[in-house]
């Protein structure tokens, strides 16, 4: 099955799962990032990943996209008309910095690690787990990444079912990691909810073809 395919199928059934999921929630209360720490990227996560409030990340052309890793990349995360983070995968250089903006009423992110969000870890092995407060229109957040590797992230707000199930969830690449190892690869998709399996597969799936086995 062709990555378009792919991303089509995922897209459309993210879509009508979304638009049943939410009708008539965006105005109710939302729960925030599990285990969450910092407020619009004001904070620190050790030594895998620092965060600061700088804002200001943009990608330049093909820099950031996955082969071509950049120093700095703005990601768009939203929750109107249905959850998205755009794009989905992000490839920066060690010491890259990614900033999330908010692009909607509310959102938040966290690493798949026991200490931030779910039970297994999809990041390497000594990088420090991060999250996010709550996301709206206009906040940011930013992790500068340290460390070679791939990390794996979901969106952990819950409006009558979760951003994450709907496949709301991303990936950032740092450096040129090799994939046999990775803890984000070797998990593989299927332990995740929802969409959120179909979505990771897809990113798994783009990394090796990109990245090499």
């Amino acid at each position: 099955m062709s990555n378009t395919h792919t991303r089509r199928r995922v897209l459309g059934l993210a879509g009508s799962a979304t638009a049943l999921g939410l009708a008539g929630c965006l105005g109710s209360a939302a729960g925030g990032a599990n285990g969450g720490t910092g407020a619009d990227g004001v904070d620190s996560a050790g030594d895998g990943a620092t965060e600061d409030a700088s804002g200001g990340a943009a990608s330049d052309g093909a820099a950031g996209k996955l082969g071509a890793p950049a120093s700095e990349v703005a990601v768009s995360i939203a929750s109107i008309p249905s959850p998205s983070i755009e794009p989905g995968i992000v490839h920066v250089e060690a010491g890259g910095t990614v900033t999330w903006v908010g692009d909607g009423q509310r959102n938040a992110v966290a690493t798949y690690h026991p200490e931030t969000h779910g039970d297994g870890r999809r990041i390497p092995e000594g990088a420090e787990p991060w999250s996010s407060d709550l996301l709206r229109d206009g906040s940011r957040f930013s992790v500068t990444f340290e460390r070679e590797g791939i990390y794996d992230y979901a969106d952990t707000v819950v409006l009558c079912g979760t951003h994450e199930s709907f496949g709301n969830v991303g990936r950032v690449v740092v450096g040129e990691p090799d994939l046999d190892g990775a803890p984000a690869i070797e998990r593989g998709p299927d332990e995740l909810p929802g969409l959120a399996a179909d979505t990771m597969a897809e990113y798994d799936e783009r990394c090796r073809e990109t990245l090499g086995e």
